[in-house]
């Protein structure tokens, strides 16, 4: 692990990286961060914190922070940026000017932060400034180089009682394994499993459970760093998708929602995962708008719906993240142009737009091969009408039925039941006995208030498939203890079967509407509880659990309304569920 913790430090590149792994580290370690890392000049302090240094005394540490080699270059080259201009803008300006009262009692220690070495050339340009600048008992320094953060790390947040030989060696298979293309990350799953027992052994601490989140957000830097330099970013994205939700689950299963220490450290690692979509979609977004390029070095027109549907998915969920975020922010915000909630809001629509182009320029987006695709289908609607582009949500949902349609009479071909690659090719669209797919689109024809296909689809269906069961899954109380670590509507709820939906599409708007009402057992998981409501979706995409009908019902804009009581008691207050 120590090893695997140099490459993760050497190897870091982009701005803000070093930055964020310092201020976790120093979380750790006990000391309190007074402002987050800012870009720009500080007067040439990139993060003051307040902590108890080797020798017991509490000190002022202001950490100048630099990626690379403590070099002659990085010391001194002439730019304002460089580490002896940043020092002495500190020991002019900062020390005399920024340290509120009483902080400004406390020794001051200016530590120099990188992620690499100190060369041999600058040794005596850094040993003469530091003895020049010394003060007793109020000015010192310190370099903290690669090797002091490996130091470090090991201490405070891989101790021989978190990080056992045995979780140790999964997570080295793991990163041994990663770079293999049909490889499954099974031995990451094993380490996630033994970090974040369902069931803890015994009653852990505020600080050992946030340890153990620190871990995990660990992780998950190192295996996307790990998959940045072999170019392949989709095994990353996989990995963490899995630590939010066994991380969720661990939380939930041991009592630990209560803490808002423990949730405040989670929304950290959520920030983590959102690095690594932006990351992906940097990386991706270039390619995705070129026609069908999802397509190229396939070799048929299954693997490529295949593919299509699996980048849906991925971008529908980082979407649907960000519109989290927005809804979470706008919430906390008392301004309407906070920072936070704008940037949230551009980063959805931004992401609803790439999903949108990729529709439009991937014919596979209106074929899907399994009836599971309705996971991503609904997600990419969702994300759409959240970001209000009607105007690719509407033409997408029409599409998909005419294909669907056009499908069957000219291929004898319907989305399988069960997803199998090895039937595609063999079975035929009256093979296929149930689908969630058909009434899913169904209802989205009343969310977004296209009628006429909702007729066309409901009378296609009555005509080419009448043996075909329409069935909706809705969760139970039982479901969310399935939804972090499977598939879910495989182990509990219930389904809806042998639906007939109604000639009138007003009338199955009622219907939707008051089962929005009576069927909402999702409402009373931890996880609404904790306003984290993007977990089902990323459970659906992660896991295949099909998605819960309140999704996409939530969104209608509903003629009708019901009153449902609290109890059994009529005259108590009842509660509108609209």
């Amino acid at each position: 692990m120590r090893f695997i913790l140099q490459e993760y430090l050497n190897s870091i590149k982009e701005d803000g990286e070093l930055d964020s792994f310092l201020k976790r580290l120093l979380i750790s370690m006990k000391f309190k961060p007074l402002t987050t890392t800012q870009r720009g000049r500080q007067y040439g302090v990139d993060l003051p914190a307040i902590g108890t240094d080797d020798d017991g005394i509490e000190k002022l540490f202001l950490f100048v922070i630099k990626q690379g080699n403590l070099s002659r270059k990085s010391w001194d080259s002439g730019s304002v940026t460089d580490i002896r201009p940043s020092i002495t803008e500190i020991l002019d300006v900062y020390i005399s000017t920024r340290i509120p009262k009483p902080l400004d009692q406390l020794p001051v220690k200016i530590v120099v932060c990188i992620n690499g070495e100190r060369e041999q050339p600058v040794e005596q340009n850094w040993a003469q400034f530091v003895n020049r600048h010394t003060v007793d008992g109020k000015i010192e320094f310190a370099c903290w180089d690669l090797f002091h953060l490996v130091e470090k790390t090991e201490k405070y947040e891989l101790n021989e009682d978190l990080m056992t030989p045995e979780l140790a060696l999964n997570f080295r298979r793991a990163l041994a394994f990663i770079d293999l293309p049909d490889y499954d990350l099974a031995h990451f799953h094993i380490f996630l499993n033994l970090l974040l027992p369902a069931t803890e052994s015994k009653l852990l601490s505020d600080r050992e459970t946030l340890r153990k989140i620190r871990l995990a957000n660990l992780s998950m830097s190192i295996v996307h760093n790990w998959c940045k330099k072999n170019n392949n970013l989709k095994p990353a994205y996989v990995a963490a998708e899995r630590i939010i939700l066994m991380t969720f689950n661990w939380i939930r299963s041991n009592q630990y929602n209560e803490s808002q220490l423990i949730i405040s450290e989670y929304y950290g690692l959520i920030q983590n995962w959102k690095a690594i979509n932006y990351d992906y979609i940097e990386k991706t977004g270039k390619y995705l708008m070129i026609d069908e390029s999802l397509s190229l070095g396939i070799g048929n027109f299954n693997e490529y719906c295949f593919l299509t549907f699996e980048q849906i998915g991925f971008l529908s969920m980082m979407g649907l993240v960000e519109v989290w975020e927005f809804y979470i922010a706008n919430q906390l915000s008392n301004a309407r142009d906070d920072q936070r909630v704008k940037v949230a809001y551009e980063n959805a629509v931004g992401m609803a737009n790439l999903l949108a182009q990729i529709i439009a320029k991937n014919p596979a987006s209106l074929n899907p091969r399994y009836d599971e695709h309705c996971i991503e289908i609904n997600m990419g609607l969702i994300l759409l009408t959240e970001a209000g582009l009607f105007v690719a949500a509407v033409p997408w949902l029409r599409q998909l039925i005419d294909r669907l349609i056009l499908n069957v009479r000219m291929a004898k071909f319907f989305p399988l039941t069960y997803a199998n690659p090895e039937k595609i090719e063999s079975q035929q669209a009256q093979d296929q006995k149930v689908s969630f797919l058909a009434a899913l689109l169904l209802e989205w024809c009343i969310v977004l208030k296209q009628f006429g296909y909702y007729n066309e689809l409901r009378n296609f269906l009555k005509s080419d498939l009448p043996k075909t069961n329409l069935q909706i899954w809705f969760p139970d109380e039982q479901t969310e203890s399935f939804l972090y670590t499977g598939d879910a509507s495989a182990q509990s709820g219930s389904a809806m079967i042998s639906i007939e939906f109604p000639e009138s599409p007003y009338h199955l708007q009622m219907l939707m509407a008051e089962e929005r009402a009576l069927l909402n057992e999702e409402k009373e998981f931890k996880n609404s509880k904790a306003g984290l409501f993007f977990l089902p979706f990323l459970s659906s995409r992660h896991y295949r659990t099909y998605p819960f009908p309140n999704s996409w019902r939530n969104l209608m804009a509903s003629n009708f309304c019901f009153n449902l009581p609290e109890n059994n008691n009529e005259s108590d207050q009842s509660e509108e569920a609209l």
